[in-house]
């Protein structure tokens, strides 16, 4: 999608790049929905596949079901950066993943250990601490109006009258 997108933005295709953009997000949607039917019904049997240890297998399904379940940031952000980076924005794609980073980096050791006041969760709170680092990363992805000068995005990206998501890109 990056380079496409680059390509319509560089000869001046608004509408082709807004396009491209919006299949991105709605391929994004459909990978997240395949996901989230694998986090459901699939996890269990495709680790059992790779051990028979019930300690591992326990483990295993709780860290993978949170990731997987919750995974719609991690897809969406991805989706985002291709879009920061075809604009030559890289640096706000850097700073968002930094962030996200740090995020998981200082939330482990809360979330598994139970430190500050939190709950001690184990694998779980690993989990958990990924899918925050990775909403992190993404918050920054949804407002990219406000970071560039030029806007990704309208107010209402939105079209009500027919029903399609528009994203429209300028220069």
């Amino acid at each position: 999608m990056g380079t496409m997108l680059s390509r319509q933005l560089g000869s001046g295709d608004k509408k082709g790049a807004s396009r491209t953009a919006g299949n991105g997000i709605f391929l994004a949607i459909v990978i997240y929905l395949v996901f989230l039917v694998f986090a459901f019904a699939g996890i269990r049997p495709y680790l059992l596949t790779q051990s028979k240890d019930e300690v591992v297998l326990g483990m295993a399904q709780d860290y993978l079901f949170i990731c997987t379940a919750l995974g719609m940031f991690s897809l969406l952000f991805s989706i985002f950066e291709k879009m920061l980076q075809s604009t030559g924005k890289t640096i706000y794609s850097t700073v968002a993943q930094v962030c996200g980073a740090l995020t998981n980096i200082v939330m482990d050791p809360i979330r598994i250990y139970g430190l500050l006041g939190f709950p001690r969760l184990g694998v779980k709170g690993a989990a958990y601490a990924t899918v925050l680092g990775q909403a992190v990363s993404f918050i920054p992805g949804t407002d990219v109006r406000k970071q560039l000068s030029d806007s990704l995005f309208p107010a209402t990206p939105c079209d009500p009258a027919s029903a399609r998501l528009r994203i429209y890109i300028s220069q």
